[in-house]
């Protein structure tokens, strides 16, 4: 996680309240506050093991910004909270070029970088979601046809003895009302497990991805478990116009 001063003149961010920060106190990203579950009046206990020190910080807010695992402070804050003289710094963030003898710098990125390697991520979030979504299809296909099907096994005699006198095939129908329940609850209940899987996945990770239900997630989640009941009992009136 790393500490970031704001600057007095920047143009990059817009946090007025950091100026009523007190000595030790930081505003925290969001991403941060979900990944480790901060509030407002903890205390941080940060170790730096590349120079085997400790920090301690306070928790005063939380930030608007989520770009990454930081703790927002001003210039003068983050030097007291480290201990340096005034005007250090070991990274810059910019919009312009700046005038640095190469040898001076350690290493740089562009946002372009950033950007890219983030899609890269998400593009195989987007694979591994496609996935997860036609094994869950094809897993309520089989659930639905072998719960039924145990039920008509059962009542074999009485499906011959009901198309003897004649039925028609509407009246072959399960509980839509069940179906949509089962819909309706199926979201918290992916949207909590998604956030468990990612968060063990990324545990160790400087970064942190926040789950969200749209309304297009949402009824595409419908439209799927529509589409594969009636799948579902597509096979099934087939399997009863048998018997």
């Amino acid at each position: 996680i790393y500490i970031q001063a704001i600057a007095d003149n920047t143009t990059l961010f817009h946090m007025p309240e950091i100026y009523d920060l007190k000595d030790g106190e930081v505003i925290v990203s969001l991403s941060s506050y979900k990944k480790y579950g901060f509030k407002v009046g903890d205390k941080i206990k940060l170790y730096d093991d590349t120079q085997d020190k400790t920090y301690f910080v306070t928790v005063a807010g939380i930030s608007k910004y989520d770009y990454g695992q930081y703790l927002y402070t001003t210039e003068n804050g983050y030097n007291k909270i480290l201990g340096l003289h005034g005007d250090s710094r070991n990274s810059l963030l910019t919009q312009r070029k700046l005038d640095i003898d190469i040898d001076k710098i350690a290493a740089s990125f562009h946002k372009d970088e950033l950007i890219n390697s983030v899609s890269g991520t998400l593009e195989m979030i987007n694979v591994l979601s496609g996935i997860m979504l036609w094994i869950g299809s094809a897993i309520l296909i089989c659930i639905t046809v072998m719960l039924l099907q145990m039920n008509i096994e059962k009542d074999k005699n009485n499906i011959s003895m009901v198309k003897i006198f004649g039925y028609r095939k509407k009246e072959i129908n399960g509980n839509v009302i069940v179906l949509i329940i089962g819909g309706i609850l199926a979201l918290p209940m992916g949207y909590y497990t998604t956030k468990a899987v990612y968060d063990g996945v990324i545990d160790n990770l400087q970064q942190y991805f926040l789950p969200h239900i749209y309304l297009l997630s949402a009824l595409t989640a419908f439209a799927v478990i529509i589409v594969s009941y009636n799948a579902a009992m597509y096979l099934l009136v087939r399997k009863i116009d048998k018997i």
